[in-house]
């Protein structure tokens, strides 16, 4: 694109599957309409970074039709890029395309500028003689018309748009679109169009036979004049990245400037974080803009493939006239195509290595991220939303405001602004050390930074006079309670989850804050941790040192295997909160900290840090106007899952209270299991699970919290067969098997059928990778490699709580 200078570059036949958008690492944004059955067609766009800032939107309509809107002036300009079908395909297929093609075109407003382009695989042939059509097509069109052609001439005529490559006169070699395999037969099947009102706006329509495309298809370009309009828009500041060598740059340019940095003790805390960020990024963007920009490339390939399409770019640019020029080019293709292959692979074992040896380090975190670069899937993302009433919203700005509204009601509660202030803050808790902000510092980590861009690598950088500013800020917030305006704001992201994508409500929502206020939440978290953990029971594995998923998963399987040996009736209750860490009441969640015997001065700085925090919501680089949320924890602040722990221990104490339910094992009487907000209570009979839900329903309530019964499941031991069903709570699905932390429980005890389907998630697993076993480029032991790391580790997820029969034991062999 930046050879040829194009601005928004159409795709036929992408073959993908999946429909959605794309933020490519050099700032291009990749448009995508697929089939997700199949992969046949699919089409898409690629818009420049410079025309990014004047979309509108963009509506996929099928794998064979996308539409992309511009903001212009006078009239916005709408962009649609087709793939019809093929000389294989039956009439009904090509009938269904121009009907669809035909629908999207009249649903644009008529004052509107619509430019239709790619592939109709459809010859319009020479139009010399074409008089009576001449407002439709030119003087120069090329080859034999054939059926095709006829059918698109009359879409064309019934709908007044112009085919544009037949207008102006050049070379036949600058006239086709596509070259057989063979290089004998070349036809123009590529076409632009426009409606006869805009004609003079595209100025000339050609191909480009020098763009090396690695297609059989010739670069369609068109020049089109329209004063286009910038789109206002509230962007994130650029974050600049300092890694590398520019890290130990800005290191000494840092410390010489916060040398003579002066921390006033009469300003405010915010006051003096703003001075310090100001130098932070002013210093940073010197340190960088002094580093040489290069083009983003692919990570795994080496210079010797790159120059290799260079050569092979420059060899199609001299032109292929003769056999010699065409057997050079294709020897150069075949060179590229070795040297990439032999750089996939060597990334690809140098990858294994990693996670081989972080698998041996027991470095989990790092493993993981390494196994995700091979077996991520990049799902695209779309702003194209349903509004209350199931209307589909295309316009950006408008699904901008579709999502600020949600977010609003999700996060918003009445009466919640009701909450006073708790303490004095003469009388506060010890101040804090400076080597508790070293720690906290070096506990920082390379995550997305807030709003005020300043990432944990400046931060950790900042030396031992930046540490000391840290300090001093954080002392102030420690005596007043008044936190730097950046430290209470949030940023909200929608992730889509499951299901519709056009549904808010299959979205979660993970946060963003600023590192700079990590700093004083680890404090602060470490402060609450001594009061917290003594509070926490031994039933909760959720955010716990040392419990985790296994443990929980074991201790439901070994309730379920001694009730049935032991002929003890055992009913369970599965119950599923509604987005249980957005609900959270604020008052109900101070009050508990207070009850709990946590210090009023850490109480009075949580409470200011949540009254004053501001969260806006970003989407695609945008963000909406900002909203004072009212409750639930804050996502992505430090503190959150140890007061939503506090918050669940406290609601089961008012549970339980004079509850003398639940199964008794070796003197101590079992009735719940939790992990964070996965709660499951445990009862000897329906009866005593209905009080005991009831009981949780209630209390839950009362804090914010409601269950969702169409998720909470029922599961029944009983192998002798003495529970009386009442049907106290026959709304609730009763089940068999229930999948609890990620591994199957069944009523009976068996472990066969979460044996069976760890096999199948790993067959699933191995087929994700299919292209990469099907690479013979990729040596063996690289697959084997793959195989270990990958596949493995899912087969073998909570295996230690498995109990193993003969058949079974036997499946886990064969398949490791």
């Amino acid at each position: 694109m930046e050879s040829c200078d194009l601005d928004v570059m159409g795709l036929s036949e992408t073959h993908l599957r999946e429909s959605g958008h794309l933020v490519m690492a050099s700032g291009k944004l990749r448009l995508s309409a697929g089939n997700p059955e199949n992969s046949f067609s699919g089409v898409g766009f690629l818009v420049s970074k410079r025309m990014r800032g004047r979309m509108i939107g963009y509506n996929a309509v099928n794998d064979r039709i996308i539409a992309l809107k511009l903001s212009a002036h006078p009239y916005p300009i709408n962009i649609v890029q087709v793939y019809a079908p093929t000389s294989n395909s039956n009439q009904d297929e090509i009938d269904s395309f121009y009907n669809s093609l035909g629908k999207v075109y009249q649903d644009i407003p008529k004052k509107e500028v619509t430019i239709l382009m790619g592939d109709l695989n459809a010859k319009i042939g020479n139009t010399l003689m074409d008089d009576h059509v001449r407002g439709i097509v030119g003087k120069f069109g090329l080859g034999t018309r054939n059926e095709r052609g006829q059918l698109l001439l009359d879409f064309c005529a019934e709908n007044n748009v112009s085919v544009m490559n037949t207008q102006f006169q050049h070379h036949p070699r600058r006239l086709y679109t596509w070259i057989s395999p063979n290089g004998q037969h070349r036809n123009q099947i590529d076409y632009v169009m426009i409606g006869k009102r805009w004609k003079s706006s595209v100025l000339n329509v050609t191909t480009r036979p020098g763009a090396d495309c690695g297609s059989d298809r010739q670069l369609l370009v068109a020049k089109v004049k329209i004063r286009l309009k910038s789109i206002k828009q509230q962007k994130p500041r650029k974050v600049v990245d300092i890694s590398g060598r520019a890290q130990e740059l800005f290191a000494n340019a840092i410390k010489e400037r916060l040398r003579d940095f002066a921390v006033d003790p009469f300003d405010s805390a915010n006051v003096t974080w703003e001075q310090l960020k100001q130098v932070t990024l002013q210093t940073a963007s010197e340190v960088v803009g002094k580093q040489a920009i290069e083009q983003p490339k692919s990570p795994w390939m080496s210079e010797e493939t790159w120059s290799a399409i260079v050569r092979r770019k420059a060899r199609k640019e001299d032109g292929l006239t003769t056999d010699a020029d065409k057997h050079e080019y294709r020897l150069l293709h075949h060179e590229v195509q070795r040297l990439c292959r032999r750089d996939r692979d060597a990334y690809i074992n140098a990858v294994c290595d990693d996670i081989q040896r972080d698998s041996e380090r027991m470095h989990s975190k790092d493993m993981f991220r390494r196994v995700k670069l091979l077996a991520k899937e990049y799902k695209l993302k779309t702003w194209t939303i349903e509004d209350d009433r199931g209307n589909l919203i295309i316009d950006r700005q408008a699904a901008l405001d579709r999502w600020r509204r949600y977010s609003e009601q999700l996060y918003c509660e009445k009466g919640c602004n009701d909450i006073e202030e708790r303490v004095d803050y003469n009388q506060h808790e010890p101040d804090i050390l400076l080597q508790e902000v070293e720690a906290a510092i070096n506990r920082l980590k390379q995550k997305a930074c807030g709003r005020d861009s300043v990432t944990a690598l400046m931060l950790k950088s900042l030396g031992s006079d930046g540490t000391k500013i840290l300090h001093s800020i954080c002392q102030k917030v420690w005596r007043t309670g008044q936190w730097p305006e950046d430290w209470t704001e949030s940023i909200l992201i929608p992730l889509h989850k499951k299901g519709s994508t056009r549904k808010c409500e299959n979205y979660r929502t993970i946060s963003i804050i600023s590192h700079a206020s990590k700093i004083l939440l680890h404090i602060i978290n470490k402060r609450l941790e001594s009061f917290i953990s003594r509070q926490i029971a031994k039933e909760q594995a959720g955010f716990v040192k040392g419990r985790g998923t296994r443990e929980q998963i074991l201790n439901i399987r070994q309730l379920i295997e001694k009730a049935r040996e032991f002929n003890v009736p055992m009913a369970l209750c599965f119950i599923d909160y509604a987005k249980a860490f957005d609900c959270i009441n604020w008052k109900k969640m101070f009050d508990v900290m207070q009850e709990m015997g946590i210090p009023d001065h850490l109480v009075s700085l949580v409470q200011t840090l949540y009254m004053d925090g501001i969260t806006r919501v970003r989407m695609n680089n945008e963000f909406f106007h900002p909203f004072k949320p009212e409750r639930g924890v804050r996502q992505g602040c430090i503190l959150s899952p140890q007061l939503f722990n506090l918050i669940g221990e406290h609601i089961m104490r008012l549970v339980l209270e004079n509850w003398e339910g639940g199964i008794r094992v070796v003197g101590h009487r079992i009735n719940n299991l939790r992990f964070a907000d996965d709660t499951t209570i445990i009862g000897t009979s329906e009866r005593e699970l209905h009080e005991l839900l009831r009981r949780v329903e209630v209390v839950s309530k009362d804090y914010g919290l409601c269950i969702n019964r169409s998720k909470t499941k029922l599961m029944f031991v009983d192998r002798a067969g003495t529970m009386t069903r009442t049907h106290e709570l026959r709304d609730l699905d009763v089940v068999q098997e229930f999948v609890y932390l990620g591994s199957l429980i069944s009523s009976d005890g068996d472990c066969d059928r979460e044996v069976v389907r760890r096999a199948q998630m790993s067959k699933s697993a191995v087929k994700r990778l299919e292209k990469i076993w099907r690479n013979r480029s990729i040596s063996k032991k690289t697959k084997i490699k793959l195989m270990r790391t990958l596949i493995f580790s899912i087969f073998l997820y909570a295996s230690e709580t498995w109990t193993l029969k003969g058949r079974s034991e036997s499946a886990v062999k064969f398949t490791i």
